[in-house]
Parts: structure tokens; sequence; C-alpha cells
């Protein structure tokens, strides 16, 4: 390989000037490195060059283009651009590397005047090689040296940027504010008034007709009816929009919508942490890719200048096996990712607070990592200061701010590498994957709009098993993103989903709290299981800022959000990849949706119902069509939740003609409603919906139409077997039972139908006892209960029916984990021979007896 790669160099003329004394190739063999010449002196320096990159490949670029190049810089410039997305750093020698921008793969070397290029993967090394040589001859050949290379050109060249700067900042106070969410809200108010209204006049002709007038008091469910219907009635205007309404707001960008990348700055970079919070997930299948995708957008980074950084935060590395820890620790130090790990809990007393765990993972990492940063300002820098002098400072800070937590409070924390917080934070999950070049856009934007505080980026999804199961949750995941788009650039405003998102570090600075308990800084919120949402109130709720000082203790800024689509869905994320994981996922929702919105019944007493959020939130400037939208999806999941309804409509169309003899009649049967909801969203919304994403380019109408029926069946299944884990999620809440979530699964075991048997009886044994026991009732008042009282036709037993039947048998045909593999294996000899016996028995002319034995068997 070495011999080849050589071979393939000389070819360039790359070692032109090379003294063949000296080392200039080297690949990684093992833990070793191997050098090209073997016999040459200085071997060694370029071995522990590449061994300190941590490259696979590098090598030395000899010619006098470059050292030439060289040695016209001046000594005080230290890179050296040659396109805007093209920067080379400047080092003294191959021992100065240490602190190098090692994602930028490339350095010039001041003192041999050579170029010195290294990568993970070889087949690119050359390529890339390639590259710089044509940026550097186009270069020269375009511009005087000296000029290039002066201050007073850097200076002009400043000036310009600065103009575009401030052109890019007038184009981007000038965003439109789009109106047509404001009429789809107001057409949603008016339909569900309507739907009111025609209530009230049934209560009131009731009421006239028989003389009585109690029936008034169902006026009280009014509100809460209008909250239930609110997404409904919403569904229907958007189904209309979606044929006839307007499309150009998709291509244009607005004050919470970017479709169209910004301006790019070219310079003044701000750095970037990637925070990724970890549990125990795979190392091998799951962080190292992500950890991999991460390297090479940040590689492009480097060469356009900005610097970045990968921040884990593993809750899982003092958990693991010390094999695993071990494993963990050498791959982060090999790829220079800076991470801090907490005890367990209930080690020595350790708490992990919350729910899910997340937000005080983040909370315990970034609360060390601020430490570290008030420390790091007291110290006097001199002018002889160095980036030694700097990194022996650093560690020694983070060594003191961890001896000061053990000391403090017992716990022994593990952190290393670099965990300092950049100007701006990438949220993502273990299991994502980024574009190559993602990390400017972003920069740019966050310069161009100060007002900004997350930048939410539509993702793709990125599979694992490809089964029907995942299939169906990617194209119910694309369908949710389309929709947060349509949304977004008709003028709502953006949602924060928790990842791949941008957030600008000093907004969650001032929205942050300190805790007096645990003597920590706390950012997102511990108390809440959707602490991205809790997030996202706070830093756009605008309002009575002493007030709710007065209430939360938490400050009030108005910065906004923003929903981008110019990565083309290169962000990619992973789902959930068994239906467990998904019930979970949106029992988790219910809760943190229920416990933003109301109180817990213990504490209505000395709070009331609504939490203090919520009435701030209620309370703020934001737009009035956003918190109606807002408080709409979270009405979807109480309306989801509603099983219960569905046993008092059983008995109030079952024994309808008492109820009507009682001035009842206006009560509207669940058999209509649910006719309706079919119709609606498994019907129309299908048709619409491949409408919509035809007129807005996004896919062919029959594909999309296709796609859509072909997918609402199983999407039909879950949705309908969704109720009844919705409503513990609200019960649990409220009464404040204890339930805990933990991380998802990240990638997928076989199992065997036998396995997955028991595992489904211990997972829902309840929801099967409370489904026989409504069966039971069923059939009593079917088949046993007095002549008067018994209970028959589809429009009283249909939809308690379809939820029973559909909670019964949504984790067993939404399962491919374990038995359409093991049983199509099992079957299919037979079905082979059954098949091959079936031909011959038509191609045989003679059908006697045999044939007809051979078919049956």
């Amino acid at each position: 390989m070495l011999q080849f790669l050589y071979q393939n160099c000389t070819s360039h003329d790359w070692f032109e000037s090379w003294d063949h004394q000296s080392s200039i190739i080297s690949i990684r063999r093992g833990l070793d490195q191997a050098v090209f010449p073997v016999g040459a002196a200085c071997h060694q320096q370029l071995a522990n060059a590449a061994q300190l990159l941590n490259a696979e490949v590098c090598f030395l670029m000899t010619t006098p283009l470059i050292s030439e190049l060289v040695r016209m810089t001046p000594p005080n410039i230290y890179q050296l651009s040659f396109e805007a997305d093209l920067q080379i750093q400047i080092r003294r020698s191959l021992d100065d590397l240490q602190y190098a921008k090692k994602n930028q793969s490339a350095a010039f070397l001041r003192s041999t005047g050579q170029l010195l290029l290294w990568n993970d993967d070889i087949q690119s090394i050359v390529p890339m090689a390639l590259r710089l040589e044509d940026a550097i001859v186009k270069h020269i050949s375009l511009t005087v040296p000296d000029e290039v290379l002066s201050r007073d050109l850097s200076t002009e060249k400043d000036e310009k940027n600065m103009g575009t700067t401030n052109v890019a900042d007038y184009q981007d106070l000038n965003r439109p504010v789009q109106l047509l969410l404001p009429v789809m809200v107001f057409s949603t108010i008016l339909l569900n008034f309507l739907i009111l209204t025609l209530a009230t006049r049934s209560i009131v002709y009731s009421s006239v007709r028989t003389g009585t007038w109690y029936r008034f008091v169902f006026l009280v469910y009014f509100p809460f009816a209008f909250f239930l219907t609110s997404f409904f009635s919403l569904m229907l205007v958007v189904i209309v929009v979606n044929f006839v309404g307007p499309v150009s707001q998709l291509f244009q960008n607005s004050k919470y919508y970017s479709c169209i990348p910004p301006t790019r700055i070219t310079r003044d970079f701000p750095h970037i942490t990637i925070q990724c919070p970890v549990y125990k997930e795979d190392l091998e299948d799951v962080i190292v890719p992500t950890v991999q995708s991460l390297r090479k957008a940040i590689s492009t980074y480097e060469r356009q200048g900005g610097t970045a950084s990968i921040f884990i935060n593993d809750d899982g590395l003092q958990l693991v096996s010390p094999q695993q820890r071990e494993m963990r620790k050498a791959y982060y130090a090999m790829n220079d990712i800076g991470w801090v790990a907490r005890p367990g809990h209930g080690k020595n007393g350790f708490f992990r607070a919350g729910r899910f765990k997340k937000a005080s993972n983040m909370n315990f990492a970034m609360d060390i990592s601020l430490k570290v940063e008030g420390k790091l300002e007291l110290v006097q820098r001199g002018e002889t200061w160095t980036d030694i002098d700097e990194d022996h400072v650093y560690k020694q800070t983070v060594e003191a701010v961890i001896a000061e937590e053990l000391e403090r409070t017992g716990h022994q924390a593990w952190s290393a590498g670099n965990i300092r917080m950049g100007d701006l934070i990438l949220l993502i999950d273990s299991d994502t994957r980024v574009p190559l070049d993602c990390f400017l856009d972003a920069a740019s934007e966050f310069h161009h709009s100060p007002q900004v505080a997350i930048i939410q980026h539509q993702s793709g999804v990125m599979q694992v098993v490809f089964d029907f199961w995942e299939n169906t949750i990617t194209y119910f995941t694309q369908c949710i993103y389309f929709s947060l788009q349509c949304a977004t650039a008709s003028g709502d405003t953006a949602a924060f989903v928790g990842h791949n998102a941008f957030l600008r570090w000093s907004a969650m600075q001032e929205v942050s709290n300190y805790d007096e308990t645990s003597g920590k800084t706390q950012w997102w919120s511990e108390n809440h299981v959707s602490e991205d949402f809790e997030m996202s109130l706070k830093l756009q709720s605008k309002g009575n800022i002493e007030q709710h000082v007065k209430h939360t203790g938490l400050t009030l800024i108005g910065y906004t959000s923003r929903y981008a689509t110019y990565s083309n869905e290169g962000f990619e994320e992973g789902v959930s990849l068994t239906c467990y994981d998904e019930l979970l996922r949106w029992s988790k929702y219910a809760y943190g949706c229920s416990e933003l919105v109301f109180n817990p019944f213990s504490k209505w007493l000395k709070k009331g119902p609504f939490t203090d959020i919520f009435q701030s939130f209620v309370q703020s400037d934001l737009n009035s069509y956003s918190k109606f939208t807002m408080i709409s999806y979270i009405g979807t999941y109480y309306a989801i939740a509603l099983w219960p309804m569905l046993i008092l409509n059983y008995f109030v169309v079952g024994w309808y003609l008492y109820f009507s003899s009682q001035g009842f009649a206006f009560y509207n049967e669940g058999f209509g409603i649910f006719l309706t909801v079919v119709l609606v969203f498994n019907i129309i919304s299908p048709i619409s919906c491949a409408a919509s994403r035809y007129r807005a380019r996004n896919m062919s109408f029959w594909r999309s139409l296709y796609d859509n029926f072909k997918w609402s069946v199983p999407l039909c299944i879950f949705l309908g077997g969704l109720s009844m884990h919705l409503s513990y999620a609200l019960i649990a809440h409220m009464c404040d039972l204890n339930i805990q979530w933990g991380a998802t699964a990240k990638t997928l075991e076989a199992q065997s139908f036998f396995v997955e048997l028991p595992k489904i009886w211990h997972t829902f044994k309840y929801v099967y006892l409370t489904i026989f026991l409504l069966v039971v009732m069923q059939v009593y008042f079917a088949c046993f209960a007095a002549p008067l009282d018994r209970i028959w036709g589809i429009t009283a037993n249909g939809p308690l029916i379809w939820v029973l039947v559909m909670h019964a048998f949504a984790p067993l045909i939404l399962n491919p984990n374990a038995y359409p593999s093991e049983w199509s294996s099992a079957l299919r000899p037979y079905i082979l021979a059954a098949t091959s016996r079936f031909v011959a028995f038509f191609k045989t002319p003679q059908r006697d007896s045999s044939g007809y034995r051979a078919l049956r068997a």
C-alpha cells in the first residue's frame, strides 16, 4: 500500500523537492505506523505526527510551489484562505501539531516549506490533495503574492465582508410574517363555534320541548369540547388549503422559516459545540457512525475557517462493564471528544433527577463546563502565553472542578477532553447523521439574526432494519416534518423537537436558573418530561417579566425560533424500532403536555389547575394564532386518550330510547363521529396530503397518494391502539403516580415468537385485562341482561369494539421483530412444496387420485 501510494503521488510530482532522506508517507498498521521510505533517519517524527493526528494515512507534499508559498507568508499569518470553504492552517513543524485543527486534514509546515495532509480514508487522500493543489495554483495565478498576504488587502476584504453582512442583515430584518396561518386559525375557530352552536340549538330545542332547563349544565363541557375538537377542525381547514391554498410561502424565507441558505459570513466564525447525550447505546453500531458523520462536518467547517468540538454527556459510562468503559474512553480520546459522566442513580446517595433523566444529564455536564469556564476567566494571560500554557491550565482547572465537586457532594464525576461550550450548540441524539456542510450556514444565520435562539432543521430518517414497522414510522415521521414545514412557512412559530437543532448559548444562559439545593445551574427543566418544549416556551415567551419572575423565578426573553429546510433532509434521525418504543414515546409526549398545562390534583388547592408556565405562555406577547396551534396540538393527546367516553357512548346509544324520552336527543352518537374521523383521516386526508406534496414539489401526486394509502392501514391500527396508553400517562401525571421512561432502542436484536409473546403479555397485561372485562360487559348486555336493558346494534357497540380490537392486536400485528421471519422460515418449505405440486398437477394430463392426494398433502 505504501508503494502504491508513493507511485500515485510521484505521478503528480508531489515529491519534486524531496531530499530522499526523510520519511514522506505514513500509514496506520494496527497500533503502529508504517512509513516510507523504511530506512529514513527521521521516520519516527512522521509516525508520531500520524499517531497524534489519529490518521489512517498522511503524507508530506514537497514541491517548489508550496515551498515558495510558505516562504512568502509573513510570520504573523497562521492560516491561508484559498476558497470560501477552503482554509489551511500554518504550523511551525511536525512537532507543533498537538493543537492543530485536526479535522482540517491539512497544514503547511513553516520550518520545512511542506504541506502535510492526513485522512481517515486512504482512498480520499489523493483526491483531497488534487483539490488543494488546484486551489493553490489558482490562488497564486490570480493574485500577487505580496498583496494577498498583506494586511491592507485583509482590511479591504473585511470591509467588503462587512458590507455583505449588512445587506444580509437588512434582508433578514425584512423577512415577512406570513398571514396564511392566522386566516386558517380564524376559520378553525369559526368552524368550532358552528359545531358548538348546533349542539346548543339542540339543547335549547329539547329544553323548550320538555319545559326543563337542567340540560344547560352541559354547556360547562363546551370549553373542553372546544379544546378537544380544535385539531380536528383545523385539519378540515388544512384539507381545503392543501387543494386551493397558496404554496409560494414554501419557497421564500419568512420570520420563522428558512428555505434559502443565508449569505455566508467570511470572518469571526463562532465555535460550535456538538452536544450529544448518550446512555448505554452500542459503541460500534450507534455512537461510532454518528461521530464519523460529525467529524466530516467538522472537517468542512474547519477548512472554512471555523472550529467545532464534540461534547458527549455519557450517562452510561459509569454503569457499563469495565471493558466497555475503557473502549469508550479510548475512542473518545482518539477522536478528540470531550465528555462528562455522572455517577449512577443511587450510587453513594447520588440522585439522577427527572423522569426521563436526559435533562438532568445535560445539566450536570453543562454545569461542570460552566464552572471550568468560570475558573479559566480568572487566569491572567501574558503576552508570551502559548497554546501549551492554555492546555496545561485547562487540564488543571478541570481536575480542580472535579475535585471540588467530589468534596462538596461526595459524588465522583468523570471528565476528559474539551468540555468548553461554544457560542452555538448543535444538539443531537446518539443515532444522528449530519450534512457535510451545515455549520457555516448555521453560524451565518445566527450572525444575521441576533433575535433567533433556535434553528430547528428538518430531518430525514436513518433506517436500521427496514422492516414494515420501521418503514411505517419512517413514512409517518416524514409526514410530520412536512406538516411542520407547511405550518411554519404559513406563519406558525417554529417547533423545537429536541434534536438536530442549533441553539444560541448566550440565550440559554439567560433563561437558566441556579438551584440552591443542588448547587448547580439548570438550563433544561428537570421537572418536565418534554424539556425541549419547555425550553422553547421559555425562550419565545415575552410578557409580564416581573410577574413571571415572581411566580417561577425564570426570565422571559422573547427570542424566536426558526425552522430550516435548506439542508435538504441532510440531518437524519433514528425512529422507534418497535411498537413498544413508539407507544412509550407517545405516552411521554402526552405526559409532557399534561405537566406543562395542568398541575396535579394534589396542588390544585394551593396553585390552581394551571401551571405557572402555561399561564405565562397564555399572557405573553406570542402570536395568538401560535398559541392556538400549540393548545390544539396539546388537545390531540387528550382527545386520543378519551376511550372512557366510548363506554359512556355505549350506554347512551344503547339505551337511546330512554335518554331520548328524557330530552337528551341532542346527543351525537359516537358511531357517527367514528365514521367522520375515518372518512377525514383515512380517505380525504391522504388525497389532500398528496395534492399538497405535489404542489410543494416534494413528490409526484400518484406516488404520494400510493404511499399515503399504503401506510394508512398500519398507522390506523397503531393510533387505534393508543388510547389506553395515553390515558394512563395523563392519569399518572394528574394523580402523581410514579412513571419512568428510558432511552429508546437504537439497535434491534432478532427474537423468536416464543420469546416475544411473554414480553407482550408482561408489557400489556393490564390492557388485556381491561379488554377482557369490557368484552364480558358487552356480552352480558347483549345476551344476558333484561330484555329492555339489552344493547344491540353497530352504532352502540361499534366504536368500543373497534378500540378494543385495535388495542388487542396492535402489539401482535405491528411487531415484525419475531414472528413473521420465524413463521415464514418455518412454513417456507411447505409453501414451496405445495406450490410445486399445484403447478405439476395442472401440467399432468392424467388427473388421477394420486394427484388429488398430492395436492391435499
